[in-house]
């Protein structure tokens, strides 16, 4: 019966199987594959040597069964899902270049530079503030006007200051005296270029002379960022 002839197959493979964990090195061939003989009949199941010659292993009443020693790899699988996104990274340290000046700063009747700052190549934000003043004078009532600006000369090679922001501050020793401005911009230095900007600002006073009119808490901040949309309005 087919069934009987199952069986004997099983029992005789579960025999083999145990007898497989004392196989010789001399029934293995150079590439770890195990040669073993089935009887169809009987079910009995062996293991023999690998023939030398090339000829059959088993004789004709028996069916050759060549076990790897080694699995050998199966095909890949197909590429799972994609994994869920990664939680973001830390922001990117930027960098900023700070210039002041100490004490007061006197502006003349023509540009000039109270400070600057020289940066490579790179995107810019820049930001400039500072307070103008006028000392009391004594028999006589002065004023000024005090235009300051942040200025760059482009690194190209063009001749004219790009100005980035201009500002107008009044004082006089009657009132006000004081004046706060504040400056801002961006600018763009190209690869392999180093560019300054600067703060310049100038005097238009009705007091003969000059000194009368300060400038005062200046500063010059200059921070990198990884970029900026420029458009006009």
């Amino acid at each position: 019966m087919r069934f009987t002839r199952s069986l004997k197959i099983l029992a005789g493979a579960t025999l083999a199987a145990g007898a497989l964990a004392g196989v010789s090195q001399a029934a293995l061939s150079n590439d770890g594959v195990i040669i073993t003989c089935v009887n169809p009949t009987s079910g009995s199941w062996r293991v023999v040597e690998p023939a030398t010659n090339g000829g059959r292993p088993c004789p004709n009443t028996e069916t050759p069964l060549t076990l790897n020693q080694k699995g050998q790899p199966g095909p890949a699988g197909p590429a799972g899902p994609a994994g869920p996104q990664g939680p973001a990274g830390a922001p990117g340290v930027s960098q900023v270049f700070a210039k002041w000046v100490s004490g007061e700063w006197s502006p003349t009747d023509v540009f000039s530079t109270a400070t600057k700052v020289s940066v490579t190549s790179g995107n810019y934000r820049v930001t400039a503030k500072g307070t103008a003043t006028m000392n009391e004078m004594v028999l006589m009532q002065g004023w000024a006007t005090i235009t300051c600006q942040l200025r760059t000369k482009h690194a190209t090679g063009f001749q004219t200051d790009e100005i980035l922001d201009s500002t107008i501050v009044e004082v006089s020793d009657d009132g006000p005296q004081y004046g706060t401005f504040m400056l801002q911009g961006v600018m763009n230095v190209p690869v392999g270029y180093v560019q300054s900007v600067r703060l310049d600002c100038m005097s238009d006073t009705s007091v003969a002379g000059e000194g009368y009119d300060r400038l005062r808490n200046l500063n010059l901040h200059v921070e990198q960022i990884g970029a900026f949309t420029q458009t006009q309005g």
